[in-house]
């Protein structure tokens, strides 16, 4: 062998023990960015996991805070006295109203038996006004057709008294030329 293929010789094996050099360093290269993601990966999970820990605590405790001042606030409570409003005593907020007291029910309720009464007080004397008006139609009705009657007679009685006094002038003068019907 000659120093030049010796030294080709050398030359190719210093090209091989960098690759492999090289090939070791990339793959020490690979694993250490490997270990540094899988531990950058799990710290940002950790943190993830104790930021979803913190944020569960906090909606659960607000939702806790939120029940217990709907079960003690005057919205539950059926307080009345939330309805009263500052602009006048009768006046109430509508959309606080939460229904009358046994009092008030007691009040409307016997408001309301007086108006029942009230207004079968005014049918009856409706209905007593209405039949005073059909009797008195009624009479007017017997009194016409009693008067209609009446008349009837009348006119035939005065039918038949002029048929005989026309007999009777024309017996008595037949020579006048009264004819009798």
């Amino acid at each position: 062998m000659s120093f030049a293929e010796k030294l080709y010789g050398d030359s190719l094996k210093a090209r091989e023990n960098r690759a492999v050099t090289m090939e070791n360093l990339e793959k020490e290269c690979r694993k250490q960015m490997e270990l540094v993601v899988k531990d950058y990966n799990e710290t940002l999970a950790k943190e993830q996991n104790f930021k979803k820990t913190l944020n569960d605590k906090k909606e659960r405790e607000d939702m806790e805070r939120h029940i217990i001042n709907a079960m003690t606030s005057d919205l539950l409570t059926e307080n009345p006295d939330v309805a009263q409003s500052n602009l006048g005593f009768k006046k109430i907020i509508q959309y606080h109203y939460k229904g009358m007291s046994e009092r008030e029910q007691l009040e409307i309720r016997k408001a309301q038996m007086e108006q029942i009464k009230e207004r079968q007080v005014m049918l009856d004397t409706d209905n007593s006004y209405n039949q005073k008006w059909d009797n008195f139609y009624r009479q007017m009705d017997q009194i016409q057709l009693m008067n209609d009657e009446l008349y009837k007679n009348e006119e035939r009685k005065k039918g038949t008294v002029l048929q005989q006094v026309c007999k009777d002038v024309t017996e008595e003068f037949p020579s006048k030329g009264f004819l009798v019907a």
